[in-house]
This record gives C-alpha cells, sequence and structure tokens, in this order.
C-alpha cells in the first residue's frame, strides 16, 4: 500500500516540474509575441495575438499559483488542476505554432 502512495507523489512532482518548466516556455512565447517579428499581417492575425496574450497570460497566473500552492496544499488534490493546465499548454502551444505558420514568423 505505501508503494502505490509513493508513486502517487512521484508523478505528482513529475507533473509539477512539468508546470515549472512550461512556465518558462510560456514567458518565452509572450516575448515572441511581443517582439517585431511576429506583428500581425491581418485583422484575422491581430486579433489571434491578442486570444494568444491573453490566453498566456493567464496561463502563466495559473501556473504560478499551481506553483505557490503545491507547497501549501497535499499534492494530490492538485493533479487533476495541473493535469488541466499541462492541457490548456498544449492547446494554446498548438495555436501558437499554427500562428506563427500562418504569419512565416518562424525562424
Amino acid at each position: 500500500m505505501e508503494g502505490s502512495t509513493f508513486k502517487k507523489y512521484t508523478n505528482v512532482d513529475h507533473l509539477l516540474m512539468k508546470v515549472e518548466r512550461n512556465q518558462s516556455i510560456v514567458f518565452k512565447f509572450l516575448k515572441k509575441l511581443n517582439s517585431y517579428r511576429c506583428e500581425p499581417t491581418d485583422y484575422r492575425c491581430f486579433v489571434k495575438v491578442g486570444q494568444l496574450k491573453h490566453g498566456f497570460k493567464e496561463l502563466a497566473a495559473e501556473q504560478q499559483d499551481l506553483i505557490l500552492n503545491a507547497r501549501k496544499i497535499a499534492k494530490q488534490k492538485l493533479q487533476g488542476q495541473i493535469t488541466a493546465c499541462l492541457n490548456r499548454f498544449q492547446e494554446l502551444q498548438a495555436e501558437m505554432e499554427a500562428y506563427l505558420l500562418d504569419t512565416n514568423s518562424y525562424y
């Protein structure tokens, strides 16, 4: 029984480490969106950049709350929130990639 409990902790710790790594990637994406290389070329792209910036800012705040709360709350209770946060990151990352391909702002 103790082995399975330890496995849960390790799994949540692993997920939390992924959230911390994703936090730095989110800041890099925000920096890229603010650079001149990702300037929108038309109205549709302008709207998309606004949505991406808003989404990444919300995700950064959510990830920061998770990281801070992980020290205070039992980690097992955070597993669902961490998984949802990681899924949201993947969605925003895919949208960012699509935007970069649409505007040819990749390098």
